[in-house]
């Protein structure tokens, strides 16, 4: 049986990363007191930061679905894996070209903000970054390849394989990386959840140290990993992908600090005994 830590742990950070998709959110649905627990941390003076892999959407669209869902956040409170994309690409690959395996909508968004994008008609771009696709095309699979062949640079927004919603798992940015490495050989670098960049990017956005964050997810090899391989503590929710044996399995990178059924749980050891 797997065995919390001290609750006090989480009760004293400063910064709380939520991710969404199986963690506070079931598609447009909020999972069981993912609400109350967000609204009473803000009551005691915490930071809230919600931090998704999922690539697909842009920040406004997250931001509606949100507050849909009944959360009090603002977009600035929002961070997506292809934010951090963004944000790598204008800071370290200023002025390269991008072919973007994403939909129409984030491919915009990179552009509006800088990132010189290719509509994959020159005959090679500087680097490929691919994504949670929910509009991938065989054509767009086929000019990836043809670029990463002639050398360019793999970067992928996130290494999820599936994406839990309400009618189950769907295809994610990691099922389009294994279709693009096994016709290349090439593997990308990944930006998101649980790896580096990201982590460093909070870092800096946040003027906060690691050890002052707490992460919060449902899945043990990308949130979990993330946040213990950055000395965050760590929180599984058993509302996504992952159960409680997986947990009591799992080796050292992705084993959580506490395992709780849903925030309700937590919300009530955290606050109800307070009382």
């Amino acid at each position: 049986m797997f065995r919390n830590k001290d609750i006090g742990i989480i009760a004293d950070k400063k910064l709380f990363i939520f991710d969404i998709d199986g963690t506070v959110c079931l598609s447009d649905k909020p999972t069981p007191g993912a609400v109350e627990f967000t609204d009473r941390l803000r009551a005691d003076g915490k930071r809230i930061l919600f931090f998704t892999n999922n690539s697909s959407c842009t920040d406004e669209f997250f931001l509606t679905r949100l507050r849909s869902a009944g959360f009090d956040v603002s977009l600035d409170e929002i961070l997506t894996s292809a934010d951090v994309a963004a944000r790598f690409l204008l800071d370290r690959r200023a002025g390269a070209s991008v072919f973007a395996v994403l939909p129409p909508q984030v491919t915009r968004s990179l552009a509006d903000r800088g990132v010189h994008i290719s509509d994959g008609s020159s005959a090679r771009a500087d680097i490929v970054l691919s994504g949670f696709d929910t509009s991938l095309t065989y054509d767009k699979l086929r000019t990836a390849c043809r670029y990463l062949s002639f050398g360019a640079e793999f970067f992928s927004t996130h290494r999820d394989l599936s994406c839990p919603t309400a009618d189950g798992m769907v295809p994610d940015s990691g099922a389009v990386c294994a279709f693009l490495t096994a016709a290349t050989g090439r593997t990308p670098v990944y930006l998101g959840k649980p790896d580096s960049v990201s982590a460093q990017m909070i870092r800096s956005l946040s003027g906060l140290d690691w050890h002052d964050m707490c992460m919060f997810g449902d899945r043990l090899y990308t949130d979990i990993a993330f946040g213990n391989r950055h000395g965050m503590a760590t929180v599984l929710l058993l509302t996504g992908e992952a159960a409680a044996k997986d947990a009591e399995r799992a080796d050292t990178l992705c084993r959580p600090d506490f395992v709780f059924k849903d925030l309700s749980e937590l919300s009530r050891l955290m606050y109800d005994k307070r009382a």
